[in-house]
């Protein structure tokens, strides 16, 4: 395996993230059609320490939330022909409300912000998501939310001499 340049991530990946994945591949499979869950997860702004989780531009798994953020380390990397396009789709979180909170306080960042709150916190925030997420129940009590992403595309030369 290529050194790891972000170990962090790469501990994530092997450690609980990964885990919680592995134990969770369907669900996550469901999940990803509508790509993340920031917006369930600002609600609980009230009760956990979120501080700038969700905010375009700072390292982590929002860094490239920009359209102009992509775009610059693209160009600096060498890609032409950058285009960057909005994607929306729904995910399935889960089946009723209760049960999609427990997965995503049960994801990294959820484990994360309800690890750093007090024992009242914890259970505010997970009723305060559980009633966000009964919003976004479908009669069969499937809770399915609408994401965004970006839809991103770019040429690289063939060669350094080939780069503006």
């Amino acid at each position: 395996m290529p050194d790891i340049v972000n170990t962090e991530q790469g501990q994530a990946w092997n450690g609980p993230e990964g885990a919680h994945w592995a134990r969770n591949q369907d669900r996550w499979n469901a999940v990803n059609e509508g790509f993340n869950w920031v917006m369930a997860m600002a609600a609980l702004r009230d009760f956990l320490p979120v501080g700038d989780f969700g905010r375009p531009g700072l390292p982590g798994m929002f860094s490239l939330a920009a359209p102009d953020r992509i775009r610059d380390v693209l160009t600096a990397a060498g890609f032409t022909g950058i285009t960057v396009n909005q994607a929306q789709a729904y995910g399935t979180w889960g089946h009723g409300a209760e049960d999609g909170a427990e997965f995503l306080l049960g994801t990294g960042p959820g484990r994360h912000l309800m690890e750093q709150a007090d024992p009242t916190a914890r259970a505010l925030a997970r009723r305060t998501l559980t009633v966000h997420l009964r919003d976004h129940e479908a009669t069969d009590g499937t809770v399915r939310l609408r994401s965004t992403s970006w839809l991103v595309t770019a040429d690289r030369p063939a060669n350094a001499s080939d780069r503006p």
